[in-house]
């Protein structure tokens, strides 16, 4: 993926029989998916490289969306496990807050010195976000203030306390 893309959710599978399809959002922007929002797909399916949806639902945690040109259950699921993307120009960022992109690849230190590895993948939990660092045997650092000390994107280090008994495992 381009550093110029955002994923913002992803399409889990169709729903129901006239083209629609149930989205998990991956953004803390629910007002994101919205009737006339175009998306980039990724992977690109049936020579489709866009989604554009036109009319939008709810279920739990998820979104509902007609898609423009989906009118039947197979072509629908022919979308599921398609990533969603928008230009990282209409991401919306706090001063404080990275990108997944960004963290994936930061070498990952304790207050102490100890090299942890560098962060493979950044798990979404609802609560607050768990980085996945090193290879082979991972560890699982909390997103907290609590755990993590700072970032440095220059360096693209992080710095982290660990709690009691997180690195033991």
């Amino acid at each position: 993926m381009s550093d110029s893309y955002l994923i913002v959710g992803r399409v889990i599978r169709p729903h129901g029989i006239k083209g629609q399809v149930e989205i998990l959002p991956l953004t803390d922007s629910p007002a994101r998916f919205k009737p006339g929002t175009k998306f980039l797909l990724k992977p690109p399916v049936a020579g489709r490289d866009f989604m554009l949806l036109t009319e939008i639902g709810q279920k739990k945690d998820r979104v509902v969306a007609k898609v423009d040109g989906v009118d039947d259950r197979n072509t629908a699921a022919t979308l599921a496990g398609c990533e969603l993307l928008v230009p990282e120009t209409e991401g919306e960022k706090p001063a404080d807050a990275y990108w997944h992109h960004e963290l994936i690849g930061c070498r990952v230190v304790t207050d102490e010195g100890r090299d942890l590895g560098l962060v493979t993948e950044i798990i979404r939990t609802g609560v607050h976000d768990i980085y996945a660092v090193g290879e082979g045997r991972k560890f699982l650092i909390p997103a907290t203030k609590e755990v993590v000390l700072g970032i440095d994107m220059d360096k693209k280090l992080i710095t982290i306390k660990p709690l009691p008994g997180l690195l033991e495992l």
